[in-house]
């Protein structure tokens, strides 16, 4: 017992060995459980009061309701230690063999005790070993414990080589064994595999290795495995193993072929990284990548290239790559690639990406050649395994004001340049698309989304910036043009128009959008109106990868303090000052 100064009396040490002392034994008890021909006392008011299956089993009028004793069938073992965390809310897993651990996760969730099944559920997964995670599955399949089978399951994945060498993986189950090789994540070389399970079923030999053998991926094996390994076995005989040779060479399976390494720390982990394995094979000037806009590599677009990305006005040379080529070092399970183009200046770029998984045979990704982007790309895609990543641009163009005059002029340029490279697989803020275009959920108008006013007069990309004492401006017979750093689904905008010292003028003007600069579609029309300070704008849903934004007036330069698309309304609006 403790006494606190503030009157505070604790008593629940006392209470809890009372607990403890009169938990399975006969004192007052008012209830007796035979399980395995052993009576187990307990009482009625403590266990409907933990349990709601124990309230219906005692007070909800089933026959048990009015018996002194209650025939359970379950393991003795496994119900004292829930009797214990019943009584105590104490239960020791240190000293249980796994199938005991997971015979008291069945009975907590048949008695409801959701925390407790939680806790064992973290136990089992983080004291698995390659001694019990055999035991463990067999008694998880034992109780349909489907939580318990799937922790199984990626430790064997996690832990795949060292796992066909111990001698618990010909303990497996035929049923066991063929769940666990048709996973895509359980890598180790396939040779490997047929390997180990030739060993099993020498551990086995009453199963059907000719099932087991259906998960081998005939593909991955090299013409050298067939030939030293897999004929020599005499496991398959003459037509057997013509078949999977035959398999071999035509991939019909239908499933994918590559094993993918399980790890839970490559989620959000970016593979193009050296520590990662991965090494550019292709493309010029390769550097340790991923330093953000400190080096570059590039490609020749049109057969030559200036000598240094820096150094455009330089001689040309004939560059050895047509393509930029990452190869990751593995095969990796991935959804996304983020990608920077060069964009110090107004630079924009097409392009598509392919990928492969050996380098030889490569399947088209993206296809960005119709259109120009620029900056940041966001690439999301359905996941799938990809070892190699081949960029290739085909065309660059910028877009710039000739010195001494008010004009613009486009000029060509010979490289596709990637400053930075991430790909990795993502749960991340996976967006809604319409047509293969994302939709944003947030304001996409920003210099860091990739977003840049191209063209257009004074200011370049102020407004862009949440700054309320500078602006963007256009004069009379122009416009401001600003590009996306790729095609989003756009339906709304915010703007600013004005600064702090022009609050009072009035504006007319026109906002169009284009995914080439040839095709103009009228999103907002305020020709006939005047406006000033904050607009809110909605507008028909469509792609777009440019907006103009063109003043009407003759007395007044167009301002823009502030440009927000698609518009948040949750988020205030900043102040201009006084």
């Amino acid at each position: 017992m403790s006494f606190q100064n503030n009157g505070e009396i604790d008593q629940s040490d006392e209470i809890l060995q009372f607990l403890n002392n009169i938990c399975m034994n006969d004192d007052s008890a008012d209830v007796l459980f035979i399980i395995e021909n052993t009576k187990i006392p307990a009482h009625k008011v403590i266990l409907s009061g933990r349990s709601s299956y124990f309230q219906s089993l005692f007070f909800a009028g089933f026959s048990e309701t009015k018996k002194p004793e209650i025939e359970l069938k379950v393991p003795l073992d496994a119900f004292k230690a829930i009797l214990k965390y019943i009584y105590t809310g104490c239960v020791s897993l240190a000293t249980l063999e796994s199938h005991q651990i997971v015979e008291i996760y069945d009975l907590a969730n048949q008695y409801g005790f959701d925390t407790l099944k939680t806790i064992i559920l973290e136990y089992l997964t983080v004291n698995l070993t390659l001694e019990n995670c055999v035991s463990t599955l067999d008694a998880a399949h034992l109780y349909s414990l489907d939580d318990v089978q799937t922790s199984c399951m990626k430790f064997m994945d996690c832990h795949s080589n060292e796992f066909l060498d111990h001698i618990t993986f010909k303990e497996l189950p035929l049923t066991s064994l063929c769940a666990l090789l048709k996973r895509d994540t359980f890598y180790a070389p396939e040779i490997d595999i047929f390997k180990a399970i030739c060993n099993w079923s020498t551990n086995k030999p009453d199963d059907d290795i000719k099932e087991a053998l259906s998960t081998v991926r005939w593909s991955e094996l090299s013409m050298d495995d067939y030939l030293n390994v897999v004929v020599p076995s005499n496991i398959l005989d003459s037509t057997q193993l013509l078949n999977t040779m035959n398999r071999k060479s035509t991939n019909k399976t239908g499933r994918t072929q590559c094993r993918i390494p399980y790890s839970q720390k490559h989620i959000e982990e970016n593979f193009v990284t050296t520590e990662n394995g991965a090494k550019f094979i292709c493309g010029e000037d390769k550097p340790n990548f991923g330093i953000y806009r400190k080096y570059c590599v590039y490609h020749a677009i049109d057969g030559k290239v200036y000598s240094k990305p820096e150094l455009r006005r330089s001689k040309y040379l004939q560059p050895k790559d047509s393509s930029i080529i990452v190869d990751l070092g593995d095969v990796r399970f991935i959804n996304y690639i983020k990608m920077l183009l060069k964009d110090d200046d107004s630079r924009s770029y097409s392009y598509y990406i392919e990928i492969s998984l050996d380098g030889k045979k490569y399947t088209r990704l993206f296809d960005h050649t119709k259109y120009y982007y620029r900056s940041w790309q966001n690439l999301y895609f359905k996941s799938r395994p990809v070892r190699f990543i081949k960029m290739v641009g085909t065309r660059a163009i910028n877009i710039e004001k000739k010195r001494m005059a008010y004009k613009w002029r486009k000029i060509e340029y010979n490289s596709f340049d990637v400053m930075e490279l991430q790909a990795m697989f993502t749960k991340k803020n996976y967006p809604e698309f319409v047509d293969g275009v994302i939709r944003p959920s947030k304001n996409v108008a920003k210099v860091q989304c990739g977003a840049s006013i191209v063209q257009g007069g004074d200011g370049h990309n102020n407004m862009l910036n949440e700054n309320p004492n500078k602006f963007t401006c256009h004069e009379v017979d122009s416009y401001i043009l600003l590009q996306f750093g790729q095609p989003y689904y756009i339906d709304s905008l915010r703007m600013l128009l004005g600064n702090n010292m022009n609050q009072s003028n009035q504006y007319s003007f026109y906002i169009e959008t284009s995914m080439n600069k040839s095709k103009w579609q009228m999103a907002v029309d305020k020709r006939n109106e005047t406006l000033s300070g904050w607009q809110d704008f909605d507008f028909e849903p469509r792609p777009a990868i440019f907006i103009k934004i063109t003043g009407t007036q003759s007395d007044n330069s167009f301002l823009c303090t502030y440009f927000e698309c698609p518009r948040n309304l949750q988020k205030p609006k900043f102040k201009q000052s006084e």
